[in-house]
C-alpha cells in the first residue's frame, strides 16, 4: 500500500504540469491542419495518456523530450510516460526508452563528478597559484564512492535499454532490428579488440537482425548489409540491397554510387554502362555543394569511354568541373580533359566549357543558399507545411491556409532555401501558386475524374519538424471516399496518415501523378465530442481538378506543366523518388 502511494505522489508532479498547460492548449474551431501546425499539442492526447492509451502516452513522452511544452524538456518525465508506454507492448515506445536510457547513460559517464568536501585554504592557495589541485583523504574517498555510484547508474540504464530495444525488435519494429544489429556487431567486435572495418561474418546474430530490418525496405539495414556483401565478393546479394538502400535509405545516394559501380564493372549485375551514368548522375545531382571530385572524375570517365564524337562535351565538363575546383583530383582531370579535347570539335569542346560553367555556377549558388540565415530559422517559423513544383521553372503548389498570414515565405528544397511569392491564390477551395527562382524537379498534376475509390496513393511532406525532424516523410494509403466531409464534392477522403506539416503536400498516384493536394484532418478534439470516439486516420485532400483550374487561370502557366503519366509509361520509374525531388518545405514568417 505505502509503495503504492509513493508511486501515486511520485507521479503527481507530472500530472498537475499537464493539468496546468491544459487550459492553454488548442481548441480546433477550424477542422483544417492549419491550427496543429502551430500548437504542437492537443488535449484529446493529454487526455488519452492519463486514460491508459499507450500511443498518447508514447506521444506526451515525445512533447517532454523535444520541449513542446513551452519549449522546455523534462528528460525524466519523457522516460516516465515513454516507460508507461513500452510496459502494454508499444514497439515505438519501447525503442524510444531504450534510446533515451543509453544516451542518459552516455551522458552520464562523461559527466565530471561534483566533490562537496569544501577545498581547505591551503588547496584554494595551490589552486589559484599553482592550476593544481590535490585532493584529501575524505575527498578522494568521496570521489570513489561517487564514481562507484555512477558506474552502478550507468550499467543499469544501459542494461534496461539493452531490455526494451530486444523486445522492440523481437515484435518487429525494423528500426529496433538495425540499432540492435549495430549494437550486437559493435560489442562482438570491442570484445574482439576489432577496429576500423572488420571482415563481415554473414549469418552471425547481429548480420540476422539486420536482414530482418532490411527485408521490411529498412534503407539503413540494406545499405549496410550490401556494403558486407561487397566486401565478401558477394556482389549479386549486394547489388540486391544496394538497390534497396538506393530507395529507401538515409543515405540514398552512397548506396546508388556503389551499385553504379557494380553496373560499370558488371559485377552481381549485368555490365550496363547507361545504367550506371545514369545513377552516378543522380548522386551528382543530389550532392552536397562541392559534390564529390572522385565521382564527377568517374563520370568523365565513363562518358570518355563511349567515345568523344557521342558523349564528348559531357566528358569535358565533367573532366573540367573537377580541374577547375583544384583539389586533388585536379591535375589528373586535367590531363585526361586535355587529351579528349585534342579528339574533339571546338565546337564541343566549347559547349563542354559552357556546361561546365553553368554546372559550377550552379553549386556556388547552392552553398550560398544553404549558408545559415538567422532571418529564415525554422524554429522561427509562424507556420511550417509541404509544397510541390508542377514547373521546372519554379512553380509551386500549396494550401493557402499555410501562406494566408505570411508576410514573408521561404522554400527548402534539396537546392537549399530560396525566398517565395504568392502568385495566384483559391481561398474557396484551399489552393496557392508561389513562385520561387531556379530549376526544379516537378511532377505532373492530373485531373480527378479518373480516379477510383480504393486506388492506392501516397504523400510526401514534412509533419511535425519539431519532433520527427526536416526530412521529407513518406506515408502510403488509399481513397477511401470520392467525396469530403458531408460529401463535399471539392475533397477526396484518404486514409494517407496525416500530421501537421503534411499541408499542402502532393496525393500522388501510382504513376506519380498529383491527383489532389493533402489539406486537412478530421478533427479529433470535434469528432470526440460529437461521436464520443477519436477518428481513426480519417483525412483529405482537395482534388487535382481544383488545382488544374487555379494553374490555368494563371497566364503563361498551363503550357508549362509536365504531361500525364499512364501506367504504358511507368515502367522503370521511381514515383517516390521523383515525388521526394519535386517535394519542398514551405515556412512562412509574419
Amino acid at each position: 500500500m505505502n509503495r503504492t502511494r509513493y508511486i501515486l505522489l511520485g507521479l503527481l508532479p507530472g500530472a498537475v504540469a499537464l493539468a496546468a498547460l491544459a487550459h492553454r492548449l488548442p481548441v480546433l474551431l477550424d477542422h483544417r491542419l492549419v491550427g496543429l501546425e502551430t500548437n504542437r499539442i492537443d488535449e484529446v492526447t493529454v487526455h488519452n495518456a492519463f486514460g491508459g492509451d499507450a500511443r498518447s502516452q508514447y506521444l506526451v513522452g515525445l512533447y517532454f523530450e523535444n520541449g513542446a511544452f513551452d519549449r522546455r524538456t523534462n528528460e525524466t518525465t519523457a522516460i516516465d510516460w515513454f516507460r508507461k508506454a513500452a510496459r502494454t507492448g508499444y514497439e515505438p515506445a519501447q525503442f524510444a526508452l531504450s534510446q533515451k536510457l543509453e544516451a542518459k547513460a552516455n551522458r552520464l559517464e562523461t559527466e565530471p563528478i561534483e566533490i562537496r568536501t569544501p577545498m581547505s585554504p591551503q588547496q584554494v592557495a595551490e589552486l589559484e597559484t599553482k592550476n593544481s589541485f590535490r585532493p584529501t583523504p575524505e575527498q578522494l574517498e568521496e570521489e570513489s564512492l561517487a564514481s562507484a555510484r555512477r558506474a552502478t547508474l550507468v550499467a543499469t540504464n544501459r542494461a534496461e535499454a539493452s531490455v526494451w530495444l530486444r523486445k522492440a525488435a523481437e515484435r518487429g519494429l525494423a528500426e529496433a532490428q538495425y540499432k540492435l544489429g549495430e549494437k550486437l556487431r559493435f560489442e562482438a567486435n570491442h570484445a574482439r579488440g576489432v577496429k576500423g572495418f572488420p571482415q563481415p561474418v554473414i549469418g552471425a546474430e547481429y548480420w540476422e537482425w539486420w536482414q530482418k530490418a532490411a527485408e521490411q525496405g529498412h534503407g539503413e539495414a540494406a545499405y549496410d548489409l550490401a556494403l558486407d556483401f561487397e566486401r565478401s565478393e558477394q556482389y549479386a546479394d549486394a547489388a540486391k540491397w544496394y538497390k534497396v538502400a538506393a530507395d529507401g535509405s538515409s543515405s540514398p545516394l552512397s548506396a546508388a554510387s556503389h551499385l553504379a559501380e557494380l553496373y560499370h564493372d558488371g559485377r552481381g549485375v549485368p555490365q550496363d554502362g547507361a545504367t550506371a551514368i545514369k545513377l552516378a548522375l543522380r548522386v551528382a545531382d543530389g550532392a552536397d555543394p562541392g559534390g564529390d571530385d572522385n565521382l564527377y572524375l568517374r563520370l568523365g570517365t565513363w562518358y570518355a569511354e563511349r567515345g568523344p564524337l557521342q558523349n564528348g562535351e559531357e566528358a569535358y565538363k565533367w573532366f573540367n568541373i573537377v580541374a577547375a575546383k583544384g583539389h586533388f583530383f585536379a591535375q589528373l582531370a586535367k590531363q585526361r580533359r586535355d587529351a579528349l579535347a585534342a579528339q574533339m570539335t571546338p565546337q564541343q569542346i566549347a559547349e563542354g566549357e559552357r556546361m561546365s560553367t553553368e554546372f559550377l555556377e550552379r553549386w556556388e549558388r547552392r552553398g550560398q543558399s544553404e549558408k545559415p540565415d538567422a532571418q529564415n530559422s525554422i524554429l522561427d517559423a509562424e507556420s511550417i507545411g509541404s509544397g510541390f513544383f508542377v514547373t521546372e521553372d519554379g512553380y509551386l503548389c500549396t494550401c493557402f491556409h499555410v501562406v494566408e498570414k505570411a508576410t514573408r515565405i521561404i522554400v527548402r528544397t534539396i537546392e537549399g532555401s530560396v525566398p517565395a511569392k504568392l502568385v495566384s491564390r483559391d481561398m474557396a477551395n484551399d489552393l496557392a501558386i508561389l513562385k520561387v527562382d531556379g530549376k526544379f524537379r516537378a511532377i505532373a498534376v492530373a485531373a480527378s475524374r479518373t480516379v477510383q475509390l480504393g486506388e492506392p496513393v501516397l504523400t510526401i511532406g514534412f509533419p511535425n519538424i519539431e519532433i520527427q525532424g526536416i526530412e521529407p516523410k513518406l506515408t502510403r494509403g488509399e481513397i477511401s471516399s470520392l467525396s469530403g466531409i458531408q460529401d463535399d464534392p471539392r475533397y477526396f477522403q484518404i486514409s494517407v496518415p496525416v500530421q501537421p506539416g503534411n499541408s499542402g503536400g502532393p496525393l500522388v498516384d501510382s504513376c506519380g501523378n498529383a491527383v489532389g493536394v493533402v489539406a486537412m484532418r478530421m478533427d479529433d478534439t470535434k469528432a470526440l465530442k460529437l461521436t464520443g470516439a477519436l477518428p481513426q486516420n480519417v483525412n483529405y485532400a482537395v482534388k487535382g481538378s481544383l488545382l488544374l483550374s487555379l494553374i490555368e487561370s494563371e497566364p503563361g502557366l498551363p503550357p508549362k506543366l509536365k504531361p500525364i503519366c499512364t501506367e504504358m509509361d511507368r515502367k522503370g520509374r521511381n514515383v517516390v523518388n521523383e515525388t521526394q525531388a519535386a517535394t519542398a518545405l514551405v515556412l512562412v514568417y509574419r
